[in-house]
């Protein structure tokens, strides 16, 4: 489906007969080719590539210039020529000033769509789908504020705030959004400054891996992305997750409850309320902090088994894997009693310690369990 548009004050239907043979050679600061038209469908190097832009700019190829050019700088942004039926157009664009010229007159333009037309070769012979990388850490925000920021820990990414628990589920979709996401269109960077753009359209910005990736909104459900090193736009109908994304969709809806959960310095029966209250919500969010907690050997003790009873009503495999690591993080006995109890609901045949066994046996029930955990 065509995301934008061009729209020409006063333009005609174009004499231009579409269906002979012609060729659009374009030339910008960027890069100059050729592009061939025959049989209702361009080509570049003999490959048929899409055309949608054609039917914008077809129009100003023999529409009257009816404008003085005035105040136009001496180099244009783009020239096209043009040839077919036997003759040659010739047509500059002035993006800052939106008007077209044939040399001597100039034709005034409206709406973003020469911002799309094709700069570079790339509009046809780029990358079709692109991935960015956060496994190693990124933030994301507006350009006043941070909305999130994340660090690899283990190969796992956690939040640099310990005081804010983030909201894996926003997280979850970001990374899918950004994984292997479609390139339905380029546009020249020119399109942020179009005197006709949205004044209170939304920023957001990702910094990745050393780079820093800018995401304008041109209206609802369109998005442009500035990549790094790349002095053109791309455009993809994934990004219409920004639309309505706040810095509060970053916030897990339990970070108050879950910030005394994790607080140390908080009075060990306060935390172990807490930890009650959140009995009943089975959110990603409750249960990374509560894996955070069991799995910090500094932990209080009392809360840690208060979490290891809330999570025997929640057997999944992750949360069995991470009580298995658990064993490791203490040196109590007790807990790890009660830790066994819990995994032994999905392993009923595994071994169990009584409060006062030895270290060595201790040790052989725990790498018992850690063999288990490796078939999960």
């Amino acid at each position: 489906m065509k995301l934008v548009s061009i729209i020409l004050l006063g333009l005609l239907t174009s004499p231009v007969n579409a269906q002979a043979k012609e060729t659009w050679t374009f030339s910008s600061n960027y890069d100059r080719f050729t592009l061939t038209y025959d049989g209702g469908k361009f080509f570049y190097n003999g490959k048929a590539v899409q055309g949608s832009w054609a039917e914008d700019l077809r129009p100003v190829l023999d529409n009257e210039m009816n404008v003085a050019c005035e105040g136009l700088p001496k180099k244009p942004d783009l020239r096209l020529k043009w040839t077919g039926n036997g003759q040659t157009i010739n047509r500059n664009f002035y993006l800052k000033a939106k008007m077209a010229s044939d040399g001597k007159n100039c034709l005034e333009l409206t709406g973003p769509g020469v911002y799309y037309a094709p700069f570079h070769k790339s509009w046809f012979v780029g990358s079709e789908k692109i991935s960015l990388d956060l496994s190693k850490g990124f933030e994301i925000g507006s350009e006043l504020n941070t909305w999130a920021s994340f660090k690899n820990k283990n190969g796992k990414l956690v939040s640099t705030d310990d005081r804010t628990t983030t909201n894996w589920e926003t997280l979850a979709k970001l990374k899918r959004v950004l994984r292997n996401f479609p390139i339905d269109g380029r546009a020249h960077p020119e399109v942020f400054n179009d005197p006709g753009r949205n004044l209170t359209a939304k920023n957001i910005i990702i910094k990745a891996g050393g780079n820093t990736y800018k995401l304008r909104q041109v209206k609802d459900g369109v998005w442009l992305m500035q990549l790094p090193k790349v002095p053109w736009l791309i455009l993809s109908p994934n990004f219409g997750l920004f639309d309505t994304m706040v810095a509060a969709d970053w916030k897990s809806l339990y970070s108050d409850v879950l910030a005394i959960v994790k607080d140390p310095e908080v009075e060990t029966d306060k935390r172990i309320e807490a930890v009650r209250s959140l009995k009943a919500k089975s959110s990603k969010d409750v249960f990374g902090a509560f894996h955070d907690v069991i799995l910090e050997p500094t932990q209080n003790e009392e809360v840690k088994a208060e979490i290891v009873r809330v999570l025997r009503y929640y057997p999944s495999s992750q949360n069995m894997s991470v009580l298995v690591q658990a064993l490791d993080q203490t040196d109590s006995n007790d807990l790890i009693f009660d830790i066994i109890k819990v995994l032994k609901l999905r392993n009923p045949k595994g071994p169990q310690i009584e409060s006062n066994a030895d270290p060595e046996e201790v040790q052989k029930a725990i790498a018992a369990w850690k063999a288990w955990a490796k078939k999960l």
